[in-house]
């Protein structure tokens, strides 16, 4: 009988406990109904309406009211902390026997039994209800219910692709042996009413119990790796669509474990101090069970061969326009992709190199990266700066990537380099002056012609020739070498032009040269003169002498002297239109050689 007893009792010791967890699981909270409580002077009893207190009411205790002013339908109400709020307009409806008033946003009734009224006597006395709690054992108590379970890789908890709620977005194919990865529940707990008093909610938390996930220790992680651990984060208690409590868990980096696909945990919180707990599990149907291989010593076994190693390669890049100016800030937008169609990838390191005539802008050239799974692609963006001084021509921008994969149920390392090239152009600064001439040429007169140009750019400018292209003068189409310029120089293209007939000239200098990439560039300068042509004099009125009118009816004896003075005047009219036209001539060359 004794063995029997010492048998008995650890077995009804455990069966107490496990009653005892169970009854501190269905265990509940609830606000009994509000009670009125009147003095002893007050006439009659009430019934308060409704009896589910609202917003108002927002402490736990005893609130007394006391009318200050009936016939001012004044209320005065103390709450249990001892503040008063003075209520100004209640009503009397039903004969006076109901007192009506708004509190808050809710109406409610005091209605007088056994047929009696509200009276004047009935100022300031006061009566009391409380707004109380009672513990009861819920009968018929529901599980909690999990709202919603997500399992995403694992990855740094700052990582962009959140939802609303900040919750990793980031999908899983599957989730093989050794795989980490993040899970986000929501729980709802029927059993218990959050809106009626938040304040007594507090310290959600949960417990991992071992199965398929386990948690990770920091002596499991690399030394690279963003979390140093398994992390509880967002653990949140608040309220549902219909009142209830609901809890929230955001666990970072459980290790699933090969076996099975169920999380197991017990969670719990406290009301105003109690603490109420369960028990509970989840499913993923993206967990893929280890299988064991058969024995290498098998005859039909294959020789198996190393798992093929993932690489990373740059689907495409773009950085906006054809090429890229010096000096200009661009966004250099990069695809890249996982080429493996059997791996996931984790933890990858993205490192940007730049050579000489680009930068980055404004940021690190480490880049890190949470996962990407097998045939995927992520697209990221980086600004770029062209350096005022960059050579003419493609520059190249080389990408390491260093990254993790698990095959054959174990964690392994690897590394990819990509190279692409971004063209870089300098700005073309050539330039040419306008062309001087003289205003007045004439015909059959040789000019000469200058056009002066300048390399303002970094760069050499490539067999600049100048040619002429004028109607009108004797060597249209004429050409002139220069040959290359350096960044900084000057240099000129000098012709001469003899005009062919009078008017207006017009023509114009067209220079071309090739810039540093090759592109051949032209031009054109215009330029413009007016020819004049010789007109010599062929009489002056005013030194030619009048020779008097001879009457042929009456001839006249011819006088000798007469005759040499008329041919003495003859001969000084000639030199001095000889001697006019030659000084004419003299000032025209001499204005000439002043303009040249």
């Amino acid at each position: 009988m004794k063995k029997i007893l010492r048998r008995a009792i650890p077995l009804l010791l455990a069966l107490l406990m496990i009653l005892g967890t169970v009854a501190g699981a269905l265990s509940t909270l609830v606000y009994a109904a509000p009670v009125l409580v009147f003095d002893d002077s007050f006439k009659g009893d009430a019934e308060l309406s409704p009896q589910e207190l609202g917003s108002y009411f927002d402490e736990v205790g005893t609130y007394s009211l006391k009318i200050t002013d009936f016939s001012g339908n004044k209320l005065k109400i103390t709450t249990p902390s001892g503040e008063e709020d003075e209520i100004d307009g209640f009503n009397l409806l039903d004969s006076d026997k109901t007192l009506s008033v708004k509190l808050g946003n809710k109406d409610y009734s005091i209605t007088k039994t056994a047929g009696s009224k509200w009276e004047t006597g009935d100022s300031n006395k006061s009566f009391s209800f409380a707004k109380v709690k009672q513990k009861t054992v819920a009968s018929g108590s529901s599980d909690p219910i999990i709202t919603y379970q997500k399992a995403s890789r694992y990855q740094s908890y700052s990582s962009s692709s959140k939802d609303e709620n900040g919750r990793d977005q980031s999908s899983i194919s599957e989730i093989t042996r050794n795989r980490d990865v993040n899970i986000f529940l929501d729980i709802v707990d029927p059993n218990y009413s959050y809106s009626d008093n938040p304040s007594s909610f507090t310290d959600p938390y949960i417990i991992i119990q071992s199965g398929s996930f386990k948690q990770v220790s920091e002596d499991d992680v690399s030394s690279n790796s963003v979390n140093k651990g398994t992390e509880i984060r967002g653990k949140t208690i608040g309220s549902d669509d219909n009142g209830n409590v609901k809890l929230s868990f955001d666990i970072i980096r459980l290790r699933y474990t090969g076996s099975g696909d169920t999380l197991k945990f017990t969670f719990g919180y406290y009301v105003d101090g109690e603490k109420v707990e369960y028990n509970a599990s989840v499913t993923f149907p993206e967990c893929e069970e280890y299988v064991k291989k058969p024995d290498k010593d098998d005859e039909d076994e294959e020789t198996e061969l190393d798992p093929l190693v993932p690489n990373i390669i740059v689907e495409n890049y773009s950085y906006g326009d054809t090429q890229v100016t010096a000096g200009q800030t661009f966004p250099l937008t990069i695809t890249f992709t996982n080429t493996s169609p059997g791996y996931d990838l984790e933890n990858i390191i993205m490192k940007v190199s730049t050579g000489e005539g680009l930068t980055i802008a404004s940021s690190s050239n480490t880049y890190y990266i949470a996962g990407l799974n097998r045939k995927d692609s992520i697209t990221r963006t980086i600004d770029f700066r062209a350096l005022a001084d960059a050579k003419p021509g493609s520059h190249n921008v080389d990408i390491e990537y260093t990254f993790q994969y698990i095959a054959n149920d174990a964690r392994k390392s690897s590394t990819s380099k990509e190279s692409i090239a971004i063209p870089v152009s300098q700005v073309d600064r050539f330039s040419v002056n306008p062309i001087e001439v003289s205003p007045y040429i004439y015909v059959g007169e040789e000019m000469s012609l200058s056009v002066n140009f300048v390399n303002k750019g970094r760069t050499v400018v490539y067999n600049v020739s100048a040619e002429l292209q004028c109607d009108g003068v004797s060597n249209n189409g004429q050409k002139s070498f220069v040959g290359n310029m350096e960044s900084g120089s000057e240099n000129s293209a000098d012709f001469f032009i003899t005009p062919q007939e009078p008017g207006t000239l017009q023509g114009k200098v067209v220079i071309t040269y090739e810039d540093a990439n090759m592109n051949i560039k032209e031009v054109s300068m215009p330029f413009e003169a007016m020819v004049q042509g010789f007109d010599y004099p062929t009489e002056d009125p005013g030194l030619t002498p009048e020779i008097p009118a001879v009457n042929p009816e009456e001839p006249k004896k011819i006088d000798g002297t007469k005759i040499g003075l008329g041919f003495a005047g003859a001969v000084i009219t000639g030199m001095t239109a000889f001697v006019t036209v030659k000084k004419i001539k003299a000032k025209r060359s001499g204005d000439e050689d002043e303009i040249l």
